[in-house]
């Protein structure tokens, strides 16, 4: 029995020290420590002798329940141990008890531990399965960088005690992804730590289980919407950048990618007026606005600076016809969506007027008609609050598109974005800003509109967007020729034509010359000669104009069309016998034509607010352009001869040389405008000469066939010419005479390059 004793003595010891130990690292109250002996290795012995072993009886096992180990007591059976004694758990849930066999001699034979309904320790909760479905597709907006931002985000809105308790959870849940306790990590550390050890998608789902566990639901909720709301915005720009990808210019099928895009001259300041500069006429530019001007960038646009210290949210941009408003607005939102600039704008929704208009509903809530535009939208909650993520932006690009009046004193003083309501309701609200009164609205339009959104009901800031400055020419047409022989070239060849040069402030009139330039270069290289010629160019800008009507107002019949540009034509001549470039109501009562006809639909005028007036503003309308007036006028003399047999230019000419020119062929009517032109010693009539030389053409006439009915014999150009050359004879004004040059330029007569030495 003295063997007996010894063997169980030695095991009971084995057991005692096994359980203390595991007890001493039993911090905390709420979770278990298991220990699991490991498996003994196998011993190699050698033979013995046991002749003089004794029998002796089994000593029983020294564990047959599980056991506490108490201070003064030795083992004790667990029903009947001391309640204040330390407990300890061997094993985790399904896991095999410790308990010793000596059904072999060199391993443990472990059983599994049956738990009794009296085991009244807690266990943790079960780790969730932290493996990706591998049928789950990530969504592409779910990178690093945002995991990152979202999860600290959410992190650091957690209290101390918060935060401590996550990174406790995540010791004693996960303990295999880190080497110590992470309590000493800070949260920017444990976040890197997370997405070190785990891909982005299990980072994401055991970030939100711990909070669930934590209680927590709101910042789960919170976590599970910014995912959301990147999936938006993430299809939002895949959308946007379909839509712009190429930032196309005012020209149907003519597009220009980023890279050839030029930045455009654009004040803070607004009514400067339009461009004054002519070739050979002194025009004395009216005070419009006395103060001083101050430029501004596209990327100031909504700046932080703007929306903090400046507290703006709605902007309009005005500016004349062709001035680039739209392609200021396309470049700005393919920034946004490529992410190159303004990253605070969170959302940004362009919604152009003249798409709202299609939208024949008798009445629509704003909500609904964003959903129409971008269906993704419907997954947002809301449309007002990003908890600090950054801002809504929406864009309303040409207001001049929208042929509805807005009657802001009648339209409903509010309206709520969900209730439905008319859509001129809806504008007049979203313009006040007090359907949003937080998200930022831009809104671009010509002048004219811009008066009809009174400053009494809107809080807006007013900028205005002016083309192309000289610097800014260049540097256009040095991107659209990749060349740089070409460039230099087009460059050295607009500023040899004075007018050309001039009116390449209006880029839709640069990419007109770009088309007719990369064209020649197309067919003869670099050695290409360009043309000089301006009437083909205006009269292309005068068609686009007039195309764009169908947006803004009823479509005219081809008599409507004729009528309309006879109409405005003769005015045009009108101003030009009297000096005049300024239209007054007189005018406007004359021609039978109204203002917002010719300027806000027909985009041939501009307008703008003059200082002079006394006691307020005085509203002024002027022709896009002086050469633009000079432009009309001769279109006027043509289509009054072509459509009707008339010589106006007969009224201007007196005594004998009126009676010489009183047959009624073309070669007459342009004879007549020579005489008159060289009776100009001031050059009054010079470019409108040039531009009327220029409609004798057969390619200029062809783009004006739905206007004219009869057209000019080209044998009568080789007359015309042989008269013009006539004249180089006479004692004429060099001037007069470098004008004429200029003048068989445009009837495409070989051998008229003198004019650039002139």
């Amino acid at each position: 029995m003295e063997g007996e004793v010894e063997m169980s003595s030695t095991h009971s010891d084995r057991i005692s020290v096994l359980e203390s130990g595991a007890g001493e690292n039993d911090d905390d109250d709420d979770d278990e420590v298991y220990y699991t002996p490991e498996r003994r290795p196998s011993l190699e012995l050698t033979p013995m002798d046991t002749s003089n072993w004794r029998t002796v009886e089994r000593a029983a096992s020294p564990v047959l329940s599980y056991t506490s180990m108490g201070s003064d007591s030795g083992l004790q059976s667990w029903d009947g141990g001391d309640k204040n004694s330390a407990s300890v758990c061997l094993e985790r849930r399904d896991s095999f008890s410790s308990c010793y066999s000596y059904d072999s001699d060199d391993c443990e034979k472990r059983t599994r531990k049956v738990r009794t309904k009296d085991d009244t320790i807690s266990l943790p909760p079960a780790r969730p399965e932290l493996i990706r479905d591998g049928c789950f597709v990530k969504h592409p907006s779910l990178t690093v960088g945002f995991t990152f931002k979202v999860i600290s985000e959410v992190l650091t809105k957690l209290t101390a005690n918060e935060l401590r308790c996550f990174k406790d959870t995540l010791w004693n849940r996960y303990p295999e992804s880190f080497s110590i306790p992470p309590l000493h990590l800070d949260m920017i550390d444990l976040v890197d730590k997370l997405l070190e050890c785990y891909d982005i998608e299990v980072t994401m789902q055991l970030t939100k289980y711990i909070l669930l566990n934590m209680g927590k639901k709101t910042s789960v909720d919170h976590l599970e919407e910014r995912c959301s709301r990147n999936e938006v915005r993430f299809g939002l720009r895949n959308t946007l950048k379909q839509r712009y990808g190429s930032v196309k210019e005012t020209l149907e099928q003519n597009e220009v990618q980023y890279s050839v895009y030029s930045p455009l001259h654009q004040t803070f300041t607004y009514n400067h007026g339009p461009n004054y500069e002519h070739e050979i006429r002194n025009i004395e530019k009216p005070k419009c606005n006395r103060e001083p001007e101050k430029p501004m960038t596209r990327d100031m646009i909504f700046n932080k600076d703007m929306i903090e210290n400046d507290q703006t949210t709605i902007l309009v941009s005005v500016g004349p016809p062709g001035s680039g408003k739209s392609m200021s607005v396309q470049k700005f939102i393919l920034d946004w969506a490529e992410e190159r600039s303004h990253e605070h704008i969170f959302l940004l929704f362009p919604m152009p007027f003249k798409d709202i208009y299609k939208i024949q509903d008798p009445e629509i809530s704003f909500v609904e008609m964003l959903y129409r535009f971008y269906p993704d939208a419907r997954r947002l909650k809301s449309l007002e609050s990003l908890d600090g993520e950054g801002h809504f932006m929406f864009i309303f690009d040409g207001y001049d598109e929208y042929p509805v009046e807005l009657d802001f004193s009648q339209a409903t003083l509010s309206v709520y974005p969900k209730s439905p309501a008319p859509m001129t309701h809806l504008i007049v609200n979203l313009l006040r800003g007090t359907m949003y009164h937080d998200n930022l609205i831009w809104v671009t339009t010509r002048p004219l509109k811009n008066c009809k959104i009174p400053s009494q009901d809107v809080n807006k800031e007013v900028t205005e967007v002016r083309g192309f400055n000289d610097d800014l020419k260049d540097v256009y047409f040095r991107k659209v020729f990749e060349d740089p022989a070409q460039a230099e070239k087009v460059i050295n060849h607009v500023k040899s034509c004075k007018t050309m040069y001039i009116m390449c402030h209006l880029p839709l009139f640069c990419s007109l010359l770009r088309t007719e330039f990369q064209s020649e270069f197309k067919k003869h290289g670099l050695h290409a000669e360009l043309p000089r010629t301006i009437t083909k160019v205006y009269t292309q800008l005068v068609l686009r104009n007039l195309n764009s009507r169908s947006t803004r107002a009823k479509p005219r019949s081809q008599e409507e069309e004729q009528d309309f540009l006879i109409k405005m034509g003769k005015m045009a001549f009108s101003m030009l016998e009297s000096g005049k470039w300024e239209m007054d109501r007189k005018l406007w009562s004359e021609s039978e034509i109204t203002h917002e006809e010719a300027v806000q639909n027909s985009g041939i005028c501009t307008e703008f607010d003059n200082g002079r007036c006394v006691f307020g503003m005085e509203r002024i309308q002027m022709f896009i352009h002086s050469t633009m007036q000079e432009y009309m006028a001769a279109l006027y003399v043509f289509l009054s001869f072509s459509n009707h047999g008339k010589n106006v230019l007969l009224a201007a000419l007196k005594g004998k040389i009126s009676q010489i020119f009183k047959t009624t062929s073309w070669l007459d009517l342009y004879k007549c405008a020579v005489e008159r032109s060289l009776l100009c010693e001031d050059g009054r009539d010079d470019i409108f000469l040039r531009f009327l030389m220029g409609m004798a053409v057969k390619t200029n006439q062809e783009l004006l066939k739905n206007m004219i009915t009869s057209s000019v014999k080209q044998s009568f150009v080789e007359d015309l010419a042989t008269f013009i050359k006539t004249k180089f004879n006479e004692d004429l004004h060099p001037d007069r005479i470098a004008n004429l040059h200029h003048c068989l330029e445009e009837l495409g007569v070989v051998g008229s390059k003198q004019a650039s030495t002139l």
